[in-house]
């Protein structure tokens, strides 16, 4: 007890026994009595005094994060209205003649009640039949004509923004082509296609149809008014009283509108995406059975957007009330005083019912506007989320304009050219030297054991850091180095995950590494014209793309004139080429010898119907009939392409489901045959063939990679065994590399794996790994 008292008296400031010094003590101006806890009311007394001026800067900060918010929204907004009028500039023409149609339309309509009050003064004044009709039939007239602008300016609105409609679709869908493989790692394809498709008919529609509304509003409230204050300036006055009343609702409305729309447009996307993803996935969700979950996904998904819906159409029927019952205050009001004015002489009846007129006139294109400003901000909602898009820059540049000179003389004469005009040959002995003819179309036969390389295809890699941007923490490659030589076939083995199939991405430039450095050609791949690398190499994957069109037009994908390999391109490549090789002295002294040398080869180019400038060109002018065929006989695909009725224009139907496997395949070899690569990449390309189209398959694709730079990504023994060499990859780095009997006798990860497959395989090969 005494231990306690002493602890007690310490509490109270340790004062012994003076009472004032416990009961006097006071903590900010409150007094405590002795039996009071001090230290907890000290703690909860003082703290909103001392929190006040924090609270104060919370509030400050959140008021100017606030203002900075609608701000950027605002710039956001600008931006977003100043590309859709750079998109309708092109119809402007269009909306000129659309804009006088609508002023003449508004002139005439607002003429209307006027010439109504003057039948009714010569109805009930002076009763003169011939007026009555003469005024009668200028109303007809009037009327007429006003209706006859009003559907020149609705239809033109419409047309203008049909095109509009077109306009943004296509400058989307080119924008989305133009974005990094990172972006549609990152990005639902349903969410994209619902901005390609709902979102851009949402934005062209709702400014179509507002747009005339807005027009039509506009000029009949200028007309009308003019008129109201020619009428009558008192009852002008009183008409007005309440505007700033329903501009204030509108102003509130269209900003709360529009964001709903915001968040609307939002969860019909990623609804849209599930359904997508659903249906593209369905033989997945049928084996595994997983509809109820899939269907519960897409519900929840669609219920909060109904959701959101419900709030807008609540927001939409308390403005829609407000707006409906304030004019006829206002029309009571000038009613009542415009009596008045009747019965003082002030005003005739027919006057009075002219401004009454007009006086609803007034208040429905105030109803339109503030309708308009509400359905507009909703598509202005929808289309920030589409010029956003636009608008976005694709997180890989787009490349270089370098084009090397490809022209058969200099591959003859085996010219070099210096690092900034032409091409060079960093390892010319081991390029393969070709005549002109061999450039003709009869490559592709059987009997042409080499194809055309147009340039130096060796592949560096050098310390190559790697990350899909979609896991940036997750490395592929670790500082990846290795070579291929030209005309060299190197298979990439190593188990899955290790980064080879990421090789051949970045070879495409389909990604950047976060560090090192890839050369084709003794050149960075970025300094080349990105549609001319691209051009020089095939991509034959493991899962073969098709789309649904006709199988000789998924063969030479890429190719069609359609695809301006035929127009511009051609053009702007020769262009580049040209510009490449200007200034060049040697070059030109070896492009001489060359024709020189090469003069009794004109013979058998003459003989195959292709010019120098035709050869220039070959690898970017459409695939003949002949080629085509021949490069899926090469593939073990004429076969059964003749065994349907339509042949080579037969459907291959969604996604090319319409084939099996094998015969898929088979069409994306070649379609990667018909190309003439410089640089073939094969990715597992055999995987889906059985053990005989396999074999034939295989040894056309050793025929056509013989004297051609070829990266394979492979498990399988039969392909790697013939590679030139075998790069072993493990963890995104090299651990082994030689031919295959050098590997093999070295008796390590390569060995290891060769052994695993024949204890599996009993010998006969199968997939390494």
């Amino acid at each position: 007890d005494e231990k306690e008292k002493e602890k007690e008296k310490g509490r109270g400031g340790g004062g012994g026994g003076d009472k004032s010094s416990r009961e006097g003590v006071a903590v900010h101006g409150l007094p405590l009595s002795s039996s009071t806890p001090l230290t907890p009311i000290t703690t909860t007394t003082a703290a909103p005094i001392t929190s006040t001026p924090t609270a104060a800067a919370n509030l400050a900060s959140y008021a100017a994060a606030r203002r900075k918010r609608l701000r950027r929204r605002n710039r956001v907004r600008r931006g977003t209205l100043s590309t859709l009028l750079k998109l309708v500039l092109p119809d402007s023409l269009l909306l000129l003649v659309a804009f006088t149609a609508g002023a003449a339309a508004a002139l005439g309509q607002a003429l209307v009640p006027l010439l109504i009050g003057q039948i009714i003064d010569y109805a009930s004044i002076d009763p003169d039949q011939a007026k009555f009709l003469h005024k009668t039939s200028q109303l007809l007239l009037v009327a007429l004509i006003a209706s006859l602008c009003a559907g020149v300016r609705g239809g033109l609105f419409t047309a203008t923004f049909a095109n509009l409609n077109v306009r943004l679709r296509k400058r989307l869908f080119s924008a989305m082509l133009s974005f990094e493989m990172a972006f549609f790692d990152a990005t639902k394809p349903g969410k994209l296609t619902s901005r390609l498709a709902a979102d851009t008919t949402t934005v062209a529609d709702q400014i179509s149809l507002n747009l005339n509304v807005l027009l039509r509003s506009l000029t009949q409230a200028a007309m009308v008014l003019a008129f109201m204050a020619m009428s009558s300036w008192r009852l002008t006055v009183i008409t007005f009283i309440l505007v700033p009343v329903v501009l204030t609702i509108s102003q509130v409305y269209g900003a709360r509108y529009a964001a709903l729309s915001k968040r609307v447009q939002s969860r019909l996307a990623h609804a849209n995406g599930i359904a997508a993803e659903a249906l593209g996935n369905i033989a997945t969700i049928k084996a595994y059975m997983s509809h109820g979950e899939t269907e519960a996904a897409y519900g929840r998904s669609l219920e909060r957007f109904r959701k959101l819906h419900i709030w807008q159409a609540l927001v939409y029927g308390i403005y829609a009330s407000l707006t409906n019952f304030l004019p006829i205050l206002v029309g009571a009001a000038v009613l009542f005083y415009g009596g008045k004015l009747v019965l003082t002489k002030q005003m005739s009846a027919g006057a009075l019912v002219s401004f009454m007129l007009y006086q609803q006139s007034l208040s429905a294109a105030f109803q339109s506007l503030g309708d308009v400003y509400g359905a507009l901000a909703s598509a202005v909602g929808a289309a920030e989320k589409v010029v956003q898009l636009m608008n976005r820059r694709p997180g890989i540049g787009s490349g270089g304009r370098f084009i090397p000179d490809c022209s058969p003389e200099l591959l003859v004469s085996g010219g070099d050219e210096d690092e900034e005009k032409g091409s060079s040959h960093p390892h010319s002995s081991l390029v393969p030297t070709y005549h002109a003819n061999s450039f003709a179309p009869n490559v592709l036969s059987t009997t042409s054991p080499h194809l055309p390389i147009p340039f130096d295809c060796s592949v560096q890699f050098d310390r190559v850091v790697f990350a899909y941007p979609s896991r940036p923490s997750v490395r592929v490659l670790n500082g990846l180095s290795f070579v291929v030589r030209p005309g060299e076939t190197v298979a990439l083995v190593g188990s899955s995950g290790g980064g080879k199939s990421s090789v051949l991405r970045l070879l495409q430039r389909l990604y950047l590494p976060q560090s090192g450095s890839i050369r084709i050609g003794g050149r960075d791949v970025g300094v080349y014209d990105p549609k001319w690398l691209r051009r020089q190499m095939a991509f034959v994957s493991q899962e073969p793309v098709l789309f649904a069109r006709s199988i000789r037009r998924n063969i030479i994908l890429g190719l069609e004139e359609e695809d301006n390999v035929g127009g511009g391109d051609r053009v702007a490549i020769q262009a580049q080429v040209h510009a490449n090789r200007s200034g060049n002295t040697n070059a030109n002294k070896n492009m001489n010898a060359s024709k020189s040398m090469n003069m009794n080869t004109n013979t058998n180019t003459h003989a195959n119907t292709y010019s120098y400038s035709n050869i220039k060109t070959h690898p970017y002018t459409p695939p003949t009939m002949r080629e085509v065929e021949e490069a899926a006989k090469l593939a073990n695909a004429h076969e059964f392409i003749t065994a349907f009725p339509d042949g080579y224009e037969t459907d291959c139907g969604d996604r090319g489901l319409g084939l099996s496997g094998g015969q898929r395949q088979r069409i994306a070899i070649a379609r990667a045959l018909v190309r003439r690569p410089g640089l073939l990449l094969l990715d597992e390309a055999t995987s889906a063939l059985d053990a005989e189209s396999e074999a034939l398959v295989q040894g056309a694709l050793d025929h056509v990679m013989a004297g051609r730079t070829t990266v394979v990504v492979a498990h399988r023994l039969s392909t790697i065994r013939n590679a030139s060499r075998i790069i072993i990859i493990h963890k995104g780095v090299v651990i082994e590399m030689g031919t295959h009997d050098e590997l093999i006798a070295q008796g390590r990860a390569y060995a290891a794996l060769v052994r695993r497959q024949m204890q599996l395989t009993g010998g006969v090969g199968g997939a390494l790994g």
